[in-house]
């Protein structure tokens, strides 16, 4: 592979990595972890994620520390010019006083391109996509067509890493695992259960209600387990909704469940079924049996989680979730 400098970095004493948008992306960055702390085993290795990642990536063994950044432009709620400025030179002070030999940014945003060029940063890794790539030491070529987690691998490339199968990691900690056995205790989660979730944050990758409910009576009635569902406070309402269409017991833990807990709730669960998103990605990491209903808004070979127990339903390329039905998805329950 070709970079714009055609020199390799030195072994560098501290090292940046940046992901600081979405969920899934911040669970696929930890793909480069492991191999950036092989190669470098003295190095300090610090991930710049924003503040909901903190009790996901806390007890992450290979890097040294977590620089929290909430950037502005991230956010879905927009609050003028002058807050996005003042976020942009934040993250620019964040960058120059952890004094990092090298930033690797794996997004390819011209916004974090230049705080580390502001901050000073000798070595500067990434996709040029959206522009200022003339500021990077080391400009890497962008495969569109690459799973995400190849493309974050390629940008270890200048570092002089080759990882040809790059895996997510993320190990629980003991004590989301004790938090994860308490709230099964609380809820009254007794016997075999599996773990759903319907809601995403954009609406066109969500599935019907009534296939939700088809699924929850089989998971009952022929599977006997126990339906527990994940989601954020916000989607309480669309889960009332759901269980309101099966005459069948469902655990709702909507807003009860952190980052770091949904690994350890979905390792102990017999199967998982739900949506292009993050805690898919989570229950892929976790082992267990996961199916995900991927949308046509985004192309699974790109983005759906890797897994020797993952199965993709997919409708097709710009296709709704709309026409799948739940049958298609009690088939690969079996």
């Amino acid at each position: 592979m070709l970079f714009r400098s055609a020199k390799m970095i030195p072994s560098p004493g501290s090292l940046l990595v940046i992901r600081i948008d979405h969920i899934g992306d911040v669970v696929m960055a930890t793909s480069v972890l492991a191999p950036l702390r092989k190669a470098f085993p003295e190095a300090r290795i610090d991930l710049m994620v924003p503040s909901w990642a903190q009790c996901l990536l806390s007890d992450e063994a290979s890097i040294s520390g977590l620089k929290v950044f909430d950037a502005p432009w991230f956010r879905r709620e927009r609050r003028g010019l002058w807050y996005g400025i003042r976020g942009f030179l934040d993250m620019v002070r964040i960058i120059k006083r952890g004094e990092y030999d090298a930033v690797v940014d794996l997004r390819g945003d011209a916004r974090h391109i230049l705080a580390s060029f502001l901050a000073g940063v000798k070595y500067r890794i990434s996709y040029g996509i959206t522009g200022l790539g003339f500021l990077l030491t080391h400009e890497v070529p962008y495969d569109e067509n690459a799973h995400e987690i190849d493309k974050n691998a390629a940008l270890l490339g200048p570092l002089g890493i080759r990882c040809e199968e790059a895996q997510v990691g993320l190990v629980p900690s003991k004590k989301s695992e004790l938090e994860a056995e308490n709230i099964r205790k609380k809820e009254g989660i007794d016997r075999p259960y599996a773990v759903l979730h319907m809601f995403s944050g954009r609406k066109e990758k969500n599935w019907t209600p009534e296939g939700f409910a088809g699924v929850i009576d089989y998971l009952q009635t022929q599977k006997k387990l126990l339906p527990v569902i994940v989601g954020s406070k916000e989607d309480s309402v669309y889960i009332k909704g759901v269980a309101r269409k099966t005459p069948q017991k469902v655990i709702d833990l909507s807003g009860k469940v952190n980052l770091n807990v949904l690994g350890p709730l979905m390792k102990n669960a017999e199967i998982f079924i739900g949506l292009d998103s993050a805690p898919a990605h989570i229950a892929a990491v976790s082992g267990v049996q996961t199916i995900i209903l991927f949308s046509g808004v985004n192309d699974p070979a790109r983005w759906a989680p890797r897994g020797e127990n993952v199965m993709v339903i997919y409708p097709g390329e710009g296709k709704s979730l709309d026409t799948i039905a739940p049958e298609e998805v009690i088939r690969e329950i079996g």
